[in-house]
């Protein structure tokens, strides 16, 4: 489904969300700045979002500094964009690190996506957090193959320099 080019109401407080433009990615990104500071994204807009972690940036200075209204999260919720029931989900695995999971509402009909005020900033942690949580798991991987324990994995990355010694030790040296 498309980017509504309608105002929308709010899934969880049923304010109006304000429209706003984000010209570099040519979407409209749809923000409760006036109720409980929500965010609704269309169909794929938060994976086009998440690929462009700078532009994150924009949508918070909206929310910054203001006081929002306290929600009940326990809700039914429907979608602003094609008046289905949303389903509360985590975020799968590949958007998460160290089980920080985030709960987000989703429209399995139209893709559209709802996070509470807070979640961005949360899901925008989480991303920064990936690569080196991804290498950490790498190199775990790879001692476990030449039968190194955790004890050593964990002196090596506190050295700084665990590829090094893993080469060290698969190539004899």
């Amino acid at each position: 489904m498309t980017d509504t080019k309608e105002i929308v109401s709010c899934p969880a407080c049923g304010k109006e969300m304000k429209k706003v433009f984000i010209q570099e990615l040519n979407v409209n990104i749809d923000i409760c700045t006036d109720g409980c500071g929500g965010i609704f994204f269309d169909n794929r807009e938060l994976k086009i979002l998440n690929n462009n972690a700078d532009q994150v940036d924009e949508i918070l200075k909206l929310l910054d500094g203001k006081e929002f209204e306290q929600v009940d999260d326990s809700l039914e919720r429907v979608c602003p964009a094609c008046g289905s029931k949303m389903v509360k989900n985590k975020a799968s695995n590949s958007d998460v690190v160290d089980n920080d999971f985030i709960v987000i509402d989703e429209c399995y009909k139209c893709g559209g996506k709802f996070l509470d005020h807070g979640e961005l900033e949360r899901f925008k942690h989480s991303q920064a957090k990936k690569p080196e949580a991804k290498a950490k798991a790498d190199i775990q991987y790879l001692y476990s193959q030449v039968g190194l324990t955790n004890d050593s994995i964990e002196r090596d990355l506190a050295n700084a320099s665990p590829v090094k010694k893993l080469f060290n030790k698969l190539f004899g040296y």
